[in-house]
């Protein structure tokens, strides 16, 4: 059996939004476990909220970053690895089915199953295979202009792979849809499901500048997050409702609407049948009728990770006891609290452990701040 401060985990892109709600999630067990941060940012705060950091290439430069990845895996021995960006899955996945030694250290499923999680146009073709209910998908400007015909402009213009809609942009008309595909290889165009009921007047062309913050209020972001294990078996589902300020989520609360959870089982049966281990996250919306469209996947922990912990859905614990049965890592204390909001905190930058991270690649706790 592991002793309680044994476990040691990899968290990649550690400076990552969603590394840093594993990192909060953890809260108190933190003395159960030894924190591996990998970055491509030497001066980032979050890496030195971990026992050791190092420097590591972007996730996007291909061999380089998984030749360096399953070097820290030999070095540091960890008992698991754990995406916390989209281009982190792949890569891991990848990692896994050309050096099948680590395979069972990796939080992640098959390849094509990551593809599913890391490209929307592949996440819809995934829905319809399975008849899942999941919002009409393109890339190609002759779909996006019979989209245009089929639905109410504006579309929403995205970039298959990505997140935190970074890169996500309103298509009011022929003309900028037109010249999008023009200036972009990697869109893809959905309907704008459930938009507010003053979308035209949120839209009308601003004559004297464009706003330099410009965001719709998003107060009914359906989501699912579930935990599917090694075993085929899957966690309990957490149904939540999320408000959302320029692309952040500012407030989160349980949503146990039976039509949502059966929605949620239906991605998750559907995400083991193909391969998929790990966390899963669907986000939703609703439509007037009351039904549940699912527009995104993302196979990992999120920024809503810390949040659902204090709701009462501690991911975290679900992937840590499922990926590893044998360790001591207790469930998190459930709280009488139905809402929680979010808030930004401050971390130090260590201006030694930057100078480290930039000369030798490596920093550790044990060298001090």
């Amino acid at each position: 059996m592991r002793q309680p401060n044994n476990i040691r985990l990899l968290l990649l892109s550690v400076g990552a939004l969603s590394a840093q709600n594993v990192i909060d999630a953890i809260g108190t067990r933190r003395q159960r476990c030894v924190l591996i941060g990998a970055n491509s940012v030497a001066d980032a705060a979050a890496n030195f909220r971990c026992d050791i950091a190092y420097l590591v290439p972007p996730a996007t430069s291909g061999a380089a970053y998984l030749e360096r990845v399953a070097e820290l895996i030999h070095k540091e021995g960890p008992d698991l690895v754990i995406p916390c960006r989209d281009d982190d899955i792949l890569a891991l996945a990848i990692l896994g089915e050309r050096w099948p030694n680590v395979r069972s250290v990796l939080l992640t499923g098959s390849v094509a199953a990551a593809r599913v999680m890391n490209d929307k146009a592949e996440t819809c073709r995934f829905a319809r295979r399975h008849n899942l209910p999941f919002a009409p998908t393109v890339d190609t400007v002759e779909e996006a202009l019979e989209l245009a015909r089929t639905h109410r402009l504006p579309l929403i213009g995205k970039p298959r792979s990505g997140n935190a809609s970074r890169g996500v942009v309103l298509l009011r008309s022929v003309d900028e849809i037109e010249r999008a595909f023009a200036s972009r290889s990697d869109l893809i165009v959905q309907p704008f499901l459930d938009p507010p009921a003053n979308t035209d007047a949120l839209i009308l062309p601003y004559r004297t500048g464009l706003p330099f913050f410009f965001s719709f209020p998003e107060t009914s972001l359906y989501l699912i997050q579930v935990v599917l294990g090694p075993d085929t078996t899957f966690s309990t589902l957490f149904g939540g409702l999320a408000t959302q300020v320029g692309g952040q989520s500012t407030q989160i609360a349980r949503c146990e609407d039976p039509k949502l959870l059966e929605v949620g089982r239906a991605f998750s049966v559907a995400a083991l049948a193909e391969g998929w281990k790990g966390p899963l996250n669907v986000q939703l919306k609703r439509t007037t009728e009351g039904e549940y469209i699912a527009y995104e996947l993302n196979g990992r922990f999120t920024g809503g990770t810390a949040a659902r912990t204090l709701l009462g859905f501690d991911e975290v614990a679900e992937v840590v006891t499922r990926f590893l049965p044998d360790a001591d890592f207790p469930p998190s204390p459930p709280l009488r609290i139905k809402v929680v909001q979010n808030y930004l905190a401050s971390y130090p930058v260590s201006f030694a452990g930057t100078i480290d991270l930039e000369t030798s690649g490596r920093w550790s706790r044990n060298a001090g701040l």
